[in-house]
């Protein structure tokens, strides 16, 4: 187990990272060969087999042992597999693989229906082929309810309703399409957005069909992937130069367009580098002690050493390190809980995937809560306990050519991430978990509400009084954008049912304020007083006539009632004869 807890300035949140096992297969991996959901993982191992592992256990292995295989599927696919995906429902449970011939649909379901003619039956699963002419599939996509398949195919994507089998061809892109993902939010479900190596990317509305946004080029290298955020109307662009660029579709949104608003552009490749560098000086600094340190003011070809009992020119000797590419090669939201003020918040965490090491961001304040080396943080196995010091270790995981994440309950508050190698065919699996320290908000004094007659003062207040810092502003904003578009603007539209229905994305901190000011601010129903109940005593109990279960009946006072008006009748209306 490797921990260690950020350097920057994001309190209360630490992360270990546990090298868990290592995969092989003598398949020729490829970026999208990859697949994981909660609880399985798939890989091909041949032409026409995958074999499918449990995460559970996956992480409960030693990590010198060959994980159990759960399963292995044998396709009977007509061409080579290049792509795979899992479905988003957990149940029935799809597993999509597409390869030049067309695209497979596996099912896994409990009662199999050989009576169908396209389905033929192994194990679970249950398979339905769709035939299609798809040249160098690269990358597969399914929307929230398994029913849009998208599929990366040169310049174009296909997309196929796995329903009726219906296939609509989005052309456009001049350059190859390298990601596709559809919205999760349920009013944007049927909206598909794909990037390019053209430097651009559409926004598609596939319930149309039709395009409803076209970007201009926007970076000066290709796009290589994108992710959506679950909770937010947000999504997220990586390009082959290291750089993220952080998108939001609420702005000028409606049913027949739609156009994204950039909301930043952040430098994940840059960061990465400078936190290696800043590692790399900490450590030969501490290598360097004792050590007389020599500064030399004339340039390098005059310096001179003796070495040997003669002089000689000191040359410099290259350090050895490869250069790796920059691209962006996977995203992944992820939820953590955050404790504070006795309740749970949900706050994303956006994993960023490159050649040489990951970076766990928070997606709304654009911070780097975690910064991961493959070469120096991450270890195939090794042999003996950690600290004894009889331990051999194991060659390093030195790059990554694709990722895939997943979520599965038995890591906890953490990512299960597969790192594949395509030059070796090998797959390392590493659990990333974060561990969120209870803060100190519950320690707070309470906060006193009536010397606030302004909700934005009320909410600047406690995100400054919870959060802190820089980003305290980016979580007013936030929170202010979410009230006004449930219609809150001030005290005045605060109700009880408006405040139990407020969505996730706003804190519970403030949940708890606003609920706490309408308990103040409006009255509570309480039950009457039994001093003022009345029933019918029973007949045969005598009771005391200062006892309030006396039978007491307040005589009604019949009131007369105000007699109607008489309306007068308006006069008859005549006429004069000429």
């Amino acid at each position: 187990m490797i921990s260690a807890t950020h350097h920057l300035p994001i309190p209360h949140t630490s992360f270990s990272i546990a090298p868990v096992c290592t995969l092989s297969t003598t398949y020729p991996l490829r970026p999208s060969n990859l697949a994981a959901a909660h609880n399985k993982i798939a890989i091909p191992t041949s032409k026409t087999q995958i074999t499918f592992h449990n995460t559970t256990t996956i992480y409960s292995s030693d990590i010198d042992e060959v994980p159990e295989i759960e399963e292995i599927l044998d396709t009977s696919h007509p061409g080579k597999i290049s792509s795979l995906r899992f479905g988003n429902r957990p149940s029935p449970k799809l597993l999509l693989a597409a390869s030049t011939q067309g695209l497979t649909i596996f099912t896994q379901t409990l009662s199999l229906s050989p009576s169908a003619p396209l389905l033929k039956s192994s194990k679970q699963w249950v398979a339905r082929f769709l035939k299609r002419d798809l040249s160098s599939p690269d990358h597969l996509a399914v929307n929230a309810d398994d029913r849009w398949v998208a599929c990366c195919t040169g310049d174009s994507v296909q997309v196929v309703d796995a329903k009726t089998g219906k296939w609509t061809c989005l052309e456009g892109h001049m350059g190859r399409a390298t990601c596709a993902e559809f919205c999760g939010r349920e009013e944007t479900r049927s909206f598909l957005i794909t990037v390019s190596e053209d430097r651009t990317f559409k926004v598609w509305d596939i319930a149309t069909p039709s395009l409803i946004y076209q970007s201009p080029i926007i970076s000066p290298y290709a796009f290589t992937t994108l992710s959506f955020d679950p909770i937010r109307p947000r999504f997220v662009i990586g390009s082959e130069d290291g750089k993220l660029r952080f998108y939001d579709m609420t702005s000028r949104q409606s049913n027949l367009s739609c156009e994204p608003r950039c909301l930043t552009t952040f430098d994940a490749h840059g960061v990465w580098m400078k936190e290696a560098k800043r590692r790399r000086e900490e450590e030969e600094a501490l290598s360097a002690e004792g050590e007389v340190k020599v500064v030399c003011s004339l340039p390098i070809w005059k310096r001179r050493v003796v070495g040997g009992g003669e002089e000689s020119v000191e040359v410099e000797e290259a350090d050895g390190e490869v250069e790796h590419s920059a691209a962006i090669l996977g995203l992944f939201y992820s939820g953590a809980g955050v404790a504070g003020d006795g309740l749970t918040d949900v706050s994303m965490r956006l994993y960023v995937g490159m050649g040489k090491g990951m970076l766990v961001m928070d997606p709304v304040s654009y911070h780097v809560l975690f910064h991961i080396d493959l070469e120096h943080d991450i270890t195939r196995g090794w042999d003996g306990e950690e600290g004894d010091g009889g331990g051999e270790e194991r060659e390093a995981v030195v790059s990554a050519g694709m990722y895939a994440f997943a979520s599965p309950k038995n890591v906890g508050n953490g990512v299960l991430v597969l790192i594949g190698n395509s030059m070796t065919s090998e797959v390392t699996a590493m659990a990333v978990r974060e561990t969120v320290a209870k803060t100190k908000d519950s320690t707070l004094a309470p906060i006193d509400i009536s010397k606030y007659s302004i909700l934005a003062d009320l909410i600047r207040d406690c995100a400054d009084r919870h959060v802190g810092g820089v980003w305290a502003k980016n979580v007013f904003e936030n929170c202010i954008n979410d009230l006004m578009t449930l219609g809150i603007s001030e005290f005045a539209d605060l109700s009880p049912e408006a405040v139990n229905t407020l969505p996730t994305t706003i804190p519970s901190y403030l949940r708890t304020t606003l609920a706490l000011y309408l308990r103040q601010t409006i009255p509570s129903e309480r039950p009457p007083s039994t001093s003022n109940l009345s029933f019918e005593a029973a007949p045969d109990i005598t009771v005391s006539k200062f006892s309030p279960l006396r039978h007491y009946i307040k005589p009604r006072v019949q009131q007369p009632k105000p007699a109607k008006p008489t309306p007068k009748k308006p006069p008859p209306l005549t006429s004069k004869k000429a």
